[in-house]
């Protein structure tokens, strides 16, 4: 996969193993349940072996964007997408993984994302949330799979491009 390419203004590059503990200690507690985040052990072991690049989308030395995908020959898996909070809603999220699909992530015969069920939401606010990332997705060319999945008690729909 190339290593940097520019998107919007955004250079979007491999991250490193600093950046990656960085986002995992500082973001992904911020942008995830607690029950959707597994241990970093796990994210260090698949990166050591291959099976786990991450990426970033660079405004400067600031990560605006950032994506970790689980791969598995040719199929790769969108593990974790989120975008810097005070851009949420700019465009910045859709410019993103519009750029991962069109460079980095070409070589794969396809790529599957699980969002969350709305129909399991505890409430109207988790509910829009849930809703609001599937129209997200929707609008960027994933069409769900019909594929329900359950992983650590979250229930999910599947998504592939």
């Amino acid at each position: 996969m190339s290593d940097v390419k520019e998107v919007a203004g955004f250079e979007i590059k491999e991250l490193t193993i600093e950046q990656i503990r960085e986002i995992y200690a500082e973001r992904i507690p911020k942008d995830f349940a607690p029950d959707e985040i597994k241990p970093l052990s796990r994210i260090e072991d698949a990166l050591s072996k291959g099976h786990y690049p991450c990426y970033g989308a660079f405004d400067g030395n600031l990560i605006t964007t950032y994506a970790f995908f689980i791969i598995n020959g040719d199929d790769a898996l969108l593990d974790y997408l989120a975008v810097r909070e005070d851009l949420r809603g700019s465009g910045t999220g859709s410019e993103f993984l519009q750029g991962i699909r069109a460079g980095l992530l070409r070589r794969f015969e396809r790529v599957l994302l699980e969002s969350e069920n709305p129909d399991y939401a505890e409430t109207d606010d988790d509910r829009e949330t849930k809703e609001r990332r599937l129209r997200f997705y929707r609008k960027n060319g994933l069409m769900e799979t019909g594929v329900l999945s359950t992983v650590w008690n979250v229930p999910y729909r599947v998504l592939q491009f």
